[in-house]
Formats: structure tokens, sequence, C-alpha cells
């Protein structure tokens, strides 16, 4: 979401963020802890099993294809 993208909608990017977010299968945008929550766990021994995978940050906009 950027500001022209808002730009003439009288909407704040806080409010327009939240009403993008909200039409999204979790209901919400990401937030930062919820990100660096994952770069951490990617950065420990524990998340070694986990290879060449692309994991998307979307908020399950990705339909699945399994």
């Amino acid at each position: 979401m950027t500001a022209a993208m808002v730009t003439g909608t009288g909407a704040g990017i806080g409010a327009a963020a939240k009403a993008v977010g909200s039409q999204g299968p979790i209901g919400r945008i990401a937030e930062a802890d919820g990100i660096a929550q994952w770069i951490k766990l990617r950065a420990t021994p524990d998340s070694g099993w986990l290879t060449g995978a692309a994991i998307p940050f979307d908020g399950g906009q990705t339909p699945d294809i399994s």
C-alpha cells in the first residue's frame, strides 16, 4: 500500500491499509513483529529442514495449488 494508492480517497494510509487487510483471508495485514519472528526462526538451527522454499508473506492471498 502506497500513499499514491489512497490519494484522493479521503482515507489515511492506516485506514486504507486496514480496509485492504480486512478483505484478505486472515482479515488483517502483516505486522513487522510477525515478519521479524519468522526471520528469527529462519536464522535458528530449528529451521534447518527448510531449504529452498519460497514463503509468501501475503496473508493467504496466494491460492493453494496443492
